[in-house]
């Protein structure tokens, strides 16, 4: 089972990745890259936690980072510059 921990290191391991609190206070952790947020704390439905394993959750991750990052800085983890 992965925890909100998980998906702090995940993140955290990709480039210019800042955490820090919802802007909608409600005390949440958030994690943005460029000025914008890719990740942030929810409540967990039984359902959410039996279907994410480690693999789907860092592939989720990644993608929500390659989404947001600065265009510059995504090509550059895509070729392999920040792995």
């Amino acid at each position: 089972m992965q925890t909100f921990d998980d998906v702090a290191r995940l993140a955290a391991a990709l480039p210019e990745v800042t955490e820090g609190e919802d802007k909608h206070r409600h005390g949440h952790r958030t994690w943005e890259v460029g000025g914008k947020a890719f990740a942030w704390e929810r409540p967990f439905s039984k359902a959410d936690i039996k279907r994410v394993d480690a693999q789907t959750l860092k592939d989720a991750l990644t993608d929500g980072w390659l989404a947001c990052a600065p265009r510059a800085l995504a090509d550059r983890y895509a070729a392999g510059g920040n792995r």
